[in-house]
């Protein structure tokens, strides 16, 4: 009995002894692969710093413009051949773009591969000019104002617009005309009729002026004197048939369509018919 006692008792510390050498390898294991992982990380990021600045842009394509030429897109962009790619900040690329190309709306930078950068934009659509104060403004379709300028010059790709009288406005801004309350859906409607007939490329100025009394001008020698803007598929029917009853456009005249009914064509000076 107690011999048992005492070989029980000389016994009892070996098993805790046995637990903590256990514990111990444990913690030695985790620390030897901590240290592996570690290393292989460092050795991960070495690599990466050697590796990732020769990803450069190589090639820069320009999608989605009219207006603008691609190099005038690259240069806002501020985005050159040999920046390195992974360094390229999109957002703040895509926003000079917009502030140097006030006529562009959207846009959008990505990678189409290691090596190329896409800036694809939206321009504005239905880009028109008007004469105000000396000066004149570029807008949208709204009514929008985009630019200011002195001159006509770099404005020779858009089409030039006469409206109502103008009581204000501002860049960044919509128009304020003297009638305030003035429906001018009109413009609309009509640039979007010319569109659809695909005709818009060919007129270089409309008359928005008086709202009964719209008119434009096409090819710079012809003016189509419409009236209201009503009965557009009528009215531009006709304007195609007297002007291919007469040869097509090769003489400076104007077709009035006001009335459906009684339709004129007559021949004037290049003077009449107001050009810009």
């Amino acid at each position: 009995m107690n011999r048992e006692a005492v070989r029980t008792q000389s016994n009892t510390p070996r098993a805790p002894m046995r637990r903590r050498k256990e514990q111990l390898k444990g913690r030695l294991e985790l620390l030897r692969m901590l240290m592996v992982l570690l290393g292989s990380l460092v050795i991960l990021l070495g690599l990466l710093l050697l590796v990732l600045p020769a990803f450069r842009v190589k090639n820069i394509v320009v999608e989605g413009n009219q207006y603008y030429n691609a190099e005038e897109i690259i240069a806002g962009a501020q985005i050159a051949v040999g920046d390195e790619l992974l360094a390229l900040d999109a957002n703040a690329a895509a926003k000079r773009v917009t502030d140097a190309c006030p006529y562009i709306r959207n846009v959008q930078i990505t990678s189409r591969s290691l090596f190329t950068i896409c800036i694809k934009v939206e321009e504005n659509a239905n880009l028109m000019y008007t004469s105000f104060n000396d000066s004149y403004v570029v807008l949208d379709a709204n009514f929008r104002v985009l630019a200011q300028v002195d001159t006509t010059e770099e404005l020779s790709s858009m089409l030039y617009v006469e409206l109502p009288p103008i009581a204000a406005l501002s860049v960044g801004g919509t128009i304020h005309f003297v009638e305030a309350d003035m429906n001018m859906d009109y413009v609309g409607i009509l640039l979007s009729k010319m569109a659809e007939k695909g005709i818009l490329s060919q007129v270089s100025s409309v008359d928005f002026s008086k709202k009964y009394q719209v008119s434009y001008v096409m090819n710079r020698t012809c003016r189509i004197e419409l009236g209201r803007v009503s009965e557009l598929d009528t009215k531009m029917a006709l304007v195609h048939e007297i002007l291919e009853s007469k040869g097509g456009l090769s003489d400076c005249a104007v077709v009035d369509v006001s009335s459906t009914v009684k339709p004129t064509y007559r021949v004037v000076s290049a003077a009449d018919l107001l050009l810009r």
